[in-house]
């Protein structure tokens, strides 16, 4: 009985949170409609100058060579964006990709293909110069980032990061006398949610992680 109302509660959490992303368009404002103008959900010219970057996603890891034992993140980005052209779009991060350990803390670049209206290509380089909590960054690392967006509200990820750390007075020292090291080292897949769907999508991502783990998990005997 527990675990059925547990199973129905997340699909209420997700219904709740997935209703208002049907009607983003009726609240979509932005300054004026011109090619100067300032949105919150970017668009490409003439509908938009700049925009905000306003990003928060779920990440699950696809290879094994990641030393840190944790499977999946959180990542969050902000930042600005011009429409160069009618087809592109420049700008610059500020990123935040936590575990479940601490959180990575970069700055990044990014350029923005509009293939359509509705339909945007993204690439995005980012430096790694600080950690927040657990583990101390061993060199400043580097992530990269592909995804595929849809009207600014969804997008599908492929990151690659490389980020070294080493040991602090939490964690004891390797056999040679000095810090402990690992690595985060290999791609992960993703989804994320922009602008007005910037909490929504990865919340749900995660709901929904845990009601299929709950509905196939083996019984125990």
């Amino acid at each position: 009985m527990g675990n059925m109302f547990s199973r129905i509660s997340i699909i209420a959490i997700i219904i709740f949170m997935a209703a208002p992303l049907l009607f983003a368009k009726e609240f979509d404002y932005s300054i004026k409609s011109s090619d100067d103008c300032f949105c919150f959900r970017g668009k490409p010219r003439p509908k938009c100058g700049s925009f905000l970057i306003v990003e928060t996603g779920y990440l699950s890891r696809l290879t094994e060579s990641d030393q840190t034992n944790y499977e999946n993140m959180i990542t969050s980005d902000f930042g600005l964006m011009f429409n160069c052209s009618r087809n592109s779009s420049v700008g610059g991060t500020f990123s935040f990709t936590t575990d479940g350990d601490g959180t990575d803390i970069g700055i990044g670049v990014r350029y923005r293909r509009w293939l359509s209206r509705r339909l945007a290509l993204d690439f995005s380089p980012r430096v790694i110069f600080l950690r927040a909590g657990g583990w101390d960054l061993d060199s400043p690392g580097y992530q990269i980032s592909t995804s595929v967006s849809i009207g600014e509200l969804f997008s599908v990820d492929i990151y690659y990061r490389h980020v070294r750390y080493k040991g602090n007075f939490q964690y004891p020292a390797d056999s040679f006398g000095g810090p402990p090291k690992r690595e985060s080292d290999g791609f992960h897949l993703g989804v994320s949610g922009r602008s007005y769907a910037s909490v929504a999508v990865p919340t749900i991502s995660l709901l929904l992680y845990l009601l299929l783990r709950d509905m196939y998990e083996p019984p125990v005997f």
